[in-house]
């Protein structure tokens, strides 16, 4: 009974090591049908990468942006009379629900891709990849700013995996997004090509990002108003180290006129062509 217990026991002995070998095996094998992250560190993947972003861009614009524009311009919903408290009054209206997830998707597919290409992209197309990933980032942040002020979310880490801290939001003061903002589009204005030089259509240009950072600025402005009094947003141009509000319409006034007379940008004879 002894010799047949330790028969049994050298059996199973030798079948679990050879599962644990078996199971290393496995775990060490490439992958040949899933896509990995090693991926986006090839020509094609960090085409891919970037392009994600402009997806999720095409998602914000295509539907929740014209929504919340829609709800909160005056003069469609003054004129028509539309009752806009049906929807944006009801917790099933999801469209700032549906921005919020869309626009961060973009920002974390960006960061993700940012830390592939590094600071010091060595060569020129990842330097104008890295140009518009930050140039659409400081876009959506601007947007959330906007729209959620300090209680929005930062997205600090580059998560390789769930992690619990995932399902927090790091909140932080509005005067802190737009440093961030301002940093992104500066990057992205003096790196990104002419629309002239670019030959696929609808891609980040830099005639495209001045516009956009006239934009950011004329909204650092608004924070001067009285109505921000005693709050910390208050006078947010001199917190971003800006001489004045003038300061402020002086740069917004260069970039539109850079944007105007620089570029070969025109406004269509017709609306209707549009």
């Amino acid at each position: 009974m002894i010799v047949i217990m330790k028969k049994k026991y050298i059996i199973l002995s030798a079948l679990s090591m050879f599962s644990l070998f078996s199971c290393q095996d496995f775990l060490q094998e490439e992958s040949k049908s899933q896509m990995t992250l090693d991926y986006y560190y090839t020509d094609k993947g960090l085409n891919e990468g970037v392009a994600a972003v402009y997806s999720s861009c095409r998602e914000m614009f295509r539907g929740d942006m014209f929504e919340i524009n829609y709800f909160s311009d005056l003069s469609e919903v003054a004129a028509s009379q539309n009752n806009s408290y049906d929807h944006v009054g009801k917790v099933s209206a999801g469209f700032l629900n549906n921005l919020f997830c869309n626009m961060h998707q973009g920002i974390m597919i960006a960061n993700r891709m940012e830390r592939i290409i590094g600071d010091n992209p060595e060569t020129r197309t990842k330097e104008i990849y890295l140009a518009e990933l930050r140039g659409l980032r400081a876009m959506f942040y601007q947007i959330q700013a906007e729209l959620w002020g300090k209680y929005g979310h930062y997205q600090e880490t580059v998560y390789d995996q769930f992690e619990e801290s995932m399902l927090y939001l790091n909140q932080k003061p509005l005067s802190f997004y737009y440093e961030q903002i301002l940093k992104d589009i500066d990057y992205a204005i003096e790196k990104l090509p002419t629309q002239s030089e670019i030959k696929e259509f609808g891609r980040l240009s830099q005639g495209a990002a001045k516009a956009l950072k006239a934009r950011f600025l004329l909204a650092i402005a608004g924070y001067s108003n009285p109505e921000y009094a005693g709050q910390e947003e208050h006078n947010m141009c001199t917190q971003l180290g800006f001489a004045s509000e003038n300061d402020l319409y002086t740069q917004v006034r260069a970039l539109a006129r850079s944007v105007i007379n620089d570029y070969s940008y025109a406004l269509l004879p017709s609306y209707g062509d549009n």
